[in-house]
């Protein structure tokens, strides 16, 4: 009787529970590993300096925790070595914080 009612409870909190892991988190989550970077939750970091709440996004380097697909298309700039990319996400984040 008590597996039945653990089972029940865990069922009642899965069913509960938000998804808000949509079609362009998923798109974002292939990007960043197709690139070989890591997919983690921690805080949006730009320069190596905290920029915004924790999330599931992408790190790319070891100073960079990108949040969203569109940040991280404008940080990799079309390619993966693009140091111009990578440039002009810097710029772009630090104007705007």
């Amino acid at each position: 009787m008590k597996t039945v009612i653990t089972v029940m409870f865990l069922l009642v909190l899965v069913s509960c529970a938000s998804n808000d892991f949509t079609t362009e988190d998923a798109n974002f989550r292939e990007a960043c590993l197709t690139n070989g970077d890591g997919w983690m939750k921690m805080s949006q970091t730009t320069d190596g300096q905290i920029t915004g709440p924790s999330c599931y996004g992408c790190m790319p380097n070891a100073k960079n925790h990108i949040c969203s697909l569109s940040e991280y298309e404008l940080y990799r700039g079309g390619g993966r070595g693009d140091v111009e990319g990578a440039d002009a996400y810097q710029s772009d984040s630090s104007s705007t914080s």
